[in-house]
């Protein structure tokens, strides 16, 4: 029996759909959330705050986002169940879709967003305050996860762009369900 199937399924779908924006480059301006579409055409911007998460920029952007969430994703399924599991995946992609385009409005920039970075950091943030006693390895250094959680916000915050307002959002709504879940028994 497989016990993360969604995650899996998110993954293997991430690559698919990498593998058909290769062999058709413009399927990423159907998929990618555009803020300007916002206000012209709403119902194609709702779609895409889902469908933006499955479209990367390059392969690296590619499996930089499906290592992580493999990783760290089948703990969390394994921890709280594939159907929270997939709650928060789209709570914090959508969120950090949501924030993305109210900053780029804001600040009238005028490019979109693609990859699943924001759901990956909200996968990765609700872990973190579900099981603060998990290691993980960097550069064969061990460190308590919930220090990578601080390096990886610290990094973002210095970072400051429109980019890093989306992970930073996946961060804090990740550790906001995380928390909910764990001390509240609560939104998801």
């Amino acid at each position: 029996m497989i016990k993360t199937p969604l995650t899996k399924t998110i993954v293997c779908l991430i690559v698919l759909t990498g593998v058909i924006q290769y062999l058709f480059p413009n399927v990423i301006d159907y998929m990618a959330l555009s803020p300007r579409e916002a206000i012209s055409d709403t119902f194609k911007y709702v779609i895409n705050l889902i469908t933006y998460m499955f479209v990367h920029l390059s392969v690296f952007h590619l499996l930089s986002n499906t290592i992580f969430l493999y990783f760290f994703g089948t703990i969390l399924e394994e921890r709280i169940g594939s159907l929270k599991f997939g709650l928060v995946f789209l709570i914090t992609g959508i969120t950090a879709g949501f924030v993305f385009t109210i900053s780029t409005l804001i600040t009238s920039a005028s490019y979109g967003v693609v990859g699943a970075s924001g759901a990956a950091l909200g996968v990765f943030a609700c872990l973190v305050l579900i099981a603060p006693e998990l290691n993980v390895y960097i550069m064969f250094t061990k460190l308590r996860i919930t220090h990578t959680l601080y390096i990886l916000t610290t990094i973002y915050v210095l970072s400051f762009s429109a980019e890093s307002i989306g992970h930073i959002t996946g961060i804090l709504s990740g550790s906001v369900i995380g928390y909910s879940i764990k001390h509240l028994r609560g939104i998801i």
